[in-house]
């Protein structure tokens, strides 16, 4: 059998956060693939989550929520350090369940690598998040060096990520 040709990725739409996605936001960051796949594995309480919401409103860094149809479908921030890569941009990327395993994930990882050309923007995975890996390597994102025994780096391709040996750093 011929696979169609047709398929289409999905149309992705990016706005700023705002204060009226805290609980929608709350949600998605407690959705158990979420936790399992994050640093932090124990759900979050709403009174924490307020608190990191307000501040990071509040703070002058990307952040956005990805709609699809009208509908939200994920959101993306990123942070200027991170407590295993040190002080690194890195990407987070949420894609509802719903949503999960319809190609919105690697277009949306795609897409900000559109938005931000040349910067040096780095995601952190677990090995054994298979889904994320398979939606990196598809949206373009290249492997990078090994952290610790349980996460993997990606790195989008920049001429300078790469040593006189011609591997990625």
């Amino acid at each position: 059998m011929t696979p169609p040709t047709n398929i289409r990725p999905p149309v992705l739409h990016y706005r700023p956060v705002r204060w009226r996605d805290c609980m929608w936001v709350w949600r998605l960051a407690n959705d158990p693939e979420v936790r399992a796949a994050s640093m932090h594995l124990q759900a979050i309480a709403l009174h924490a989550h307020v608190r990191w919401f307000v501040a990071r409103m509040r703070a002058p860094l990307p952040w956005w929520v990805i709609s699809r149809e009208g509908r939200r479908v994920g959101m993306q921030r990123i942070d200027p350090t991170d407590p295993v890569l040190g002080s690194v941009p890195v990407l987070t990327t949420w894609i509802h369940p719903e949503e999960r395993g319809g190609r919105v994930g690697s277009v949306a990882l795609a897409q900000v690598r559109a938005m931000l050309p040349g910067l040096d923007l780095r995601g952190r995975i677990r090995p054994e998040n298979t889904r994320s890996i398979r939606a990196c390597v598809a949206a373009g994102w290249v492997h990078g060096a090994p952290v610790g025994d349980w996460e993997t780096v990606y790195a989008w391709p920049r001429q300078d990520n790469y040593n006189e040996a011609g591997e990625l750093v």
